[in-house]
């Protein structure tokens, strides 16, 4: 009889917990796409749990502006172990990490949208979390930032794929010479006329992109990216520098203009001794008169 009762009990206790454990559920109010909290710019913490009768997960929408890539960073709490997961606007699955008893770990995500977009965090796991959103440049050319001759630009990439943009005009008779040294992360630097294709292309630690091969003017933008497999924070100074002169194909083709006149006079004068010589070889030699000797004289 006993044992009946404390059988009734634990399927009572079960089922009480269950119910609790879907009303837990229930009232969480971020725990799907729909019911996604907003979030900007800016430091979010909260708790998820993982258990026998209940999963608690997190949901945030982000809304970025035009223009613009996102950057996440987080971290798990001492006894934590999290997973984030960065979905775009359809809810595709973009980037991932986990990170467990207070590590830290970051997702990137660029919509190149020249309009606002929506992103989602989902947050899943059992423990405490931290997360940070920040928005990046995006890897558009018509969202290259302006500079000067002269003026030295600090920038740092985040991510490996963080592709930074800047775009700089190049007079006629003008020579374009651009300087990007790093703090030690080699960098992925290329040089592009104003119809997108490359005039020069550089990898290192410190790189330099000149005009000076082919002489491009109007203008011209510069592409800065990582060339790191993962992802590593890579600050870089970058300054460009516009000086008088012309390019390398201009020289080449002063060059072998001057061989061709050159070589047209050396023609012209080897042509005129040809005729000549001909002249004096078809000229009519003139006829020797014979010797005229005495008629033999006759014995008296």
């Amino acid at each position: 009889m006993k044992g009946k009762m404390y059988g009734i009990l634990i399927i009572v206790l079960g089922i009480c917990l269950l119910s609790l454990g879907v009303a837990l559920a229930d009232t969480e109010p971020n725990d799907s796409f729909d019911e996604a909290e907003s979030v900007g710019e800016g430091t979010f913490s909260g708790n998820v749990a993982y258990g026998l009768l209940v999963e608690d997960i997190d949901y945030y929408k982000i809304s970025v502006p035009a223009y613009k890539s996102v950057f996440i960073s987080g971290e798990s709490g001492a006894d934590a172990s999290i997973s984030m997961t960065l979905y775009d606007w359809n809810r595709e699955s973009k980037d991932y990490a986990s990170m467990n008893n207070g590590e830290r770990s970051t997702l990137f995500f660029d919509g190149k949208s020249s309009s606002a977009y929506t992103v989602y965090l989902k947050i899943n796991g059992d423990g405490e979390y931290t997360f940070t959103v920040e928005f990046r440049p995006s890897d558009m050319m018509s969202a290259a930032v302006s500079i000067n001759s002269g003026q030295s630009v600090e920038g740092t990439l985040k991510a490996y794929s963080e592709v930074h943009w800047y775009k700089i005009d190049v007079p006629e008779g003008k020579i374009l010479n651009v300087t990007i040294t790093s703090n030690g992360g080699e960098i992925d630097a290329k040089l592009y006329d104003d119809e997108g294709n490359i005039v020069d292309w550089e990898i290192g630690n410190s790189v330099t992109l000149t005009t000076k091969t082919l002489g491009q003017t109007g203008t011209l933008y510069i592409k800065v990216t990582s060339s790191e497999w993962q992802n590593r924070e890579i600050t870089y100074t970058l300054t460009p520098e516009l000086t008088a002169g012309s390019s390398t194909v201009d020289e080449t083709t002063t060059a072998i203009g001057t061989m061709c006149i050159i070589g047209l006079i050396i023609i012209i004068v080897i042509v005129i001794l040809i005729i000549v010589l001909i002249v004096k070889l078809l000229k009519p030699k003139k006829q020797e008169t014979p010797p005229q000797t005495p008629p033999p004289q006759t014995p008296q």
